[in-house]
């Protein structure tokens, strides 16, 4: 009942028997076929299937691998109301999230792919600098002029990190009134 399998029997009964001259192996692990006396099969289904599911674990395993990036960067909407509108088009503020796994200071420059004509992004004019395994965080402004807006639209947020070349790309929603409300002209209060 106390036995944890540790196996130590085995070798200290193998010794024991070949101080007293006897064939080794009267305590082992064995299959019903070696205990009889038999040929013992090593090639097995439950061995193939063993060796399959081996192989399929380190497959996901070496995939999981090839996804680690050294930097990363994550999109927020910022607080507050989620889109703006003034005489220039419809703006929305994402805050963005710069890490870097590196020991070296990491320069990433931002940019945008997709969406409408004269959307301008923000407060990124020139790469932005992370310490060496240190994070960092800006505020970015998307615009849409008022006569290119057509409704909400998804771009990308595409980062270029250097050394190394890394290139990251992340979806950002853009988000307005309906378009309709957007006439061309622009009611100032008094």
């Amino acid at each position: 009942m106390e036995c944890i399998g540790c196996a130590a029997c085995v070798d200290a009964c193998d010794e024991i028997m070949l101080k007293l001259d006897r064939p080794k192996g009267l305590v082992r692990y064995d299959s019903m076929n070696g205990l009889a006396g038999q040929k013992t099969r090593f090639v097995r289904p439950r061995t193939i299937v063993y060796t399959m599911l081996m192989l399929v674990g380190a497959g996901a395993l070496m995939f999981s691998l090839t996804r680690v990036h050294d930097v990363n960067v994550a999109v927020a909407r910022m607080r507050g109301s989620t889109f703006y509108v003034d005489e220039i088009g419809v703006r929305n503020q994402f805050e963005i999230s710069l890490t870097t796994k590196r020991n070296v200071e990491t320069a990433f420059t931002l940019g945008i792919e997709g969406g409408p004509e004269g959307l301008r992004l923000g407060g990124m004019s020139e790469p932005i600098k992370v310490p060496r395994q240190g994070e960092s965080k800006h505020a970015v402004i998307l615009t849409i002029p008022r006569e290119n807006y057509e409704g909400s639209v998804t771009v990308q947020l595409v980062a270029r990190s250097e050394p190394g070349g890394t290139v990251i790309r992340k979806d950002m929603r853009l988000i307005g009134p309906a378009p309709y409300a957007l006439d061309g002209s622009f009611d100032e209060k008094p």
